[in-house]
């Protein structure tokens, strides 16, 4: 029988046995980079097409119904075909960003004139990220 030195500390695992947190980072931005890839393409073709059907006279609210509409499909698509398990925040934190990156580059649309259209723009941005996380971790939730 072998005794044990109560004073000694317990052996710490390998290094090879420790996971890297730095790859398990990258793995959960592999799916929300896509995510908002599909997003992007499901956008334009949404948009296209319902503007189409719709006409340009409810054009903001056509923007950004379609915008959270393709990124709920895109999020739920990724969810159901990725193997293994994402991370709701890395969702949100991306679409956060893409939120963040189009409204540098956008700009104020309506140059300072029409306040309703510029309220629609910047509100969906704003929510898009929270939005985006609480359905990426409803789903995560009931898909594992």
């Amino acid at each position: 029988m072998e005794t044990v030195n109560p004073y000694q500390p317990p052996s710490s695992p390998t290094p090879e046995a420790v996971p890297d947190s730095r790859l398990r980072f990258l793995a959960y931005l592999v799916p929300t980079t896509l995510a908002v890839g599909l997003t992007l393409l499901l956008w334009v073709v949404l948009v296209s097409i319902l503007n189409g059907l719709i006409g340009h006279r409810f054009s903001m609210l056509l923007w950004a119904f379609t915008l959270f509409l393709s990124s709920s499909i895109s999020i739920v698509t990724l969810n159901r075909l990725w193997r293994t398990r994402a991370q709701p925040l890395a969702f949100g934190l991306a679409f956060a960003v893409f939120s963040i990156v189009f409204a540098f580059a956008e700009g104020d649309t309506s140059n300072g004139t029409d306040y309703w259209i510029m309220t629609i723009v910047y509100g969906s941005l704003l929510s898009l990220p929270i939005a985006m996380f609480f359905l990426a971790r409803r789903i995560v939730r009931n898909v594992v």
